[in-house]
């Protein structure tokens, strides 16, 4: 069983990225998923969320990294149907929020929101899809905040959905 070519990170290297939408970018082949993972040690015993890209060789995290300056580490990892290949070397990074004006100013060829786990992904989803979260809750910022976010959002948007589908109803008896 042959196994995934060994993909290597481009940027961000060693430089700042923008924690609102940090975009991250690798060397592909053609025919093969990608996942990433970013952790808060270069070792990676401490995971603080892993992607999978499909078959892009970009992949955009908007609202997952900690705003203050933080310094982080990201991998990458090539998927075909022989299996999954060596994590890259890891790669170092500082997300802050003051990145921004030093961030690449290439376009993101994918958008994608990762599941929070300190477990691989069990199998590659096709490019552009989102990665299912590989335990339960919500997905999760490095700091927990986006998660709070977008559940407490979710339950106000369903609530005002509900009470304005019974006044309807209501209008109509």
């Amino acid at each position: 069983m042959s196994h995934a070519a060994n993909p290597q990170p481009i940027s961000p290297v060693d430089q700042p990225v923008d924690a609102v939408a940090a975009i991250f970018n690798w060397t592909a082949d053609a025919g093969k998923n990608y996942e990433l993972q970013v952790a808060r040690d270069a070792a990676f015993s401490d995971i603080s969320l892993t992607l999978n890209a499909g078959a892009a060789d970009t992949a955009t995290l908007y609202d997952l990294l900690p705003s203050s300056e933080a310094t982080l580490f990201w991998r990458v990892r090539s998927i075909d149907g022989g299996g999954a290949g060596e994590w890259s070397s890891p790669a170092a990074f500082v997300a802050s929020s003051r990145a921004m004006a030093a961030r690449p100013r290439t376009p993101a060829k994918q958008g994608s929101r990762p599941s929070h786990s300190s477990a691989a992904s069990p199998s590659p989803a096709p490019a552009g899809s989102v990665a299912a979260p590989a335990t339960a809750g919500a997905i999760e910022s490095i700091d927990g905040t986006t998660s709070q976010a977008m559940v407490t959002t979710a339950i106000a948007v369903g609530l005002v959905s509900f009470v304005v589908l019974m006044l309807i109803l209501a209008a109509l008896v």
